[in-house]
Parts: structure tokens; C-alpha cells; sequence
């Protein structure tokens, strides 16, 4: 799936579609359990790419990922630091614990913040 290796491989039991080693079976599976939609295959010309392992429905959402980082343009007027709102001077709230601005109380214990 991701290792590529021809070592210790297993077939998934549950799709069947995709072979793994035991470290990345897991990486095959959505945190509800369900497989992903797709494997990863390897062409030395262009790489890593990923091929769909069943039909995929138009607007199905096949993976998700957080950011490693994330924060509002530099070049922009103020904005919150968890919702990235324009923040009003008129309305501006500082956050308590680290003195930047954000919306309010609850942008200031925001997951983004």
C-alpha cells in the first residue's frame, strides 16, 4: 500500500483489494474502520499515484487531512488565528494566554489557535 515492500505483505481481509505489510495495513483504513477507496502504485517515470479500488462516488469525500501548519497571510489585515475572520478593531479581543488577536473568548479555545 505505502512500502511498497515485498517483505511480510498481507492481503487485506476485509476488501481484499490491496496487499500491505502489517505496519501500514492500518494506513488502509478509515478511523470508522472502512477500507480507502484507492491503493497506492509505483511507475519509475512519475512515481508514487493512486488508483481507485472500487467505484467512487461523485462528492464522496475519500480522505481527510489536517494541516501541518496553519495560519492566516501575512500581508492581510488582522485576522482571527482559529477562524481567520477580518477581525473589527472596534470589536478586537486579545487572547489572555498568548496576546494575539482571535474573535473572541471561544475562537481563543479553538482547536486552530
Amino acid at each position: 500500500f505505502l512500502c511498497f515492500s515485498s517483505e511480510e505483505t498481507e492481503q487485506c481481509n476485509q476488501c481484499e483489494k490491496v496487499f500491505a505489510c502489517k505496519q501500514h495495513v492500518k494506513t488502509h483504513r478509515s478511523s470508522s474502520g472502512a477500507c480507502y477507496p484507492f491503493k497506492v502504485e509505483y511507475d519509475c517515470e512519475i512515481g508514487r499515484y493512486l488508483v481507485a479500488t472500487r467505484r467512487i462516488k461523485q462528492g464522496e469525500a475519500i480522505i481527510r487531512d489536517y494541516p501541518a501548519v496553519l495560519g492566516p497571510y501575512t500581508r492581510s489585515k488582522a485576522q482571527c488565528l482559529n477562524c481567520f475572520k477580518r477581525i473589527d478593531c472596534k470589536t478586537r479581543f486579545d487572547c489572555p494566554g498568548c496576546g494575539f488577536p482571535v474573535c473572541g473568548e471561544e475562537c481563543a479555545r479553538g482547536k486552530y489557535h
